[in-house]
């Protein structure tokens, strides 16, 4: 009886371990997701700074505006980070906002005002950390999904409602191109 205790009690104790386990690793994923929000919002800040000091005329720059805040009206619609399914929509319209800021800014870097700009360098180097937080999420949800396709873990995820979460795939297909007069004007396509 005693024996029959113990492997009960060593159970137990084993399942809330590896609960604890299986959750700090998807929080650490969701933490990273919360800051690559916060980064993306912060490069969309400094491309309005950036706009403002371009020598773009004041229409262009308002096309630029009204396309850039569509995407991040889209990028701004809460989501329930527990559905899987709204989740990966979030990061699919994190991914559309991010490549239109990246075209954005490469028109920008273009113009011969912006060269020394502080901004631009401060939008480079969030861009950079953006990059960096992109693969960092990428790792975390890789090592979370992988943790939770292994026995007895995958066991505990369905008692614990744990469950995987997408990646994020931002559009690497992007190739930098001169931009006409129109084509400025349809930054979004």
């Amino acid at each position: 009886m005693s024996l029959l205790l113990l492997v009960i009690v060593a159970v137990v104790f084993w399942t809330i371990t590896d609960f604890a386990r299986l959750k700090s690793k998807r929080q650490t994923a969701l933490r990273l997701l919360t800051q690559l929000d916060i980064d993306l919002e912060h490069q969309t800040h400094l491309l309005k700074q950036l706009l403002q000091q371009s020598t773009l005329s004041a229409a262009e720059q308002d096309i630029i505006l009204r396309v850039t805040n569509d995407y991040r009206h889209e990028f701004l619609k809460p989501y329930a980070i527990h559905n899987r399914r709204m989740l990966h929509w979030h990061l699919k319209q994190t991914a559309r906002l991010s490549q239109h800021l990246n075209q954005v800014q490469w028109n920008l870097e273009q113009n011969k005002a912006l060269e020394d700009n502080v901004f631009l360098g401060h939008y480079r180097e969030t861009h950079s950390l953006f990059s960096t937080l992109c693969r960092k999420y990428n790792l975390a949800v890789t090592e979370l999904n992988h943790t939770l396709r292994l026995f007895p873990n995958n066991v505990v995820a369905q008692l614990t409602n744990i469950h995987s979460l997408p990646f994020f795939e931002p559009h690497t297909a992007f190739k930098p191109s001169t931009f006409t007069a129109n084509e400025k004007l349809k930054l979004s396509a």
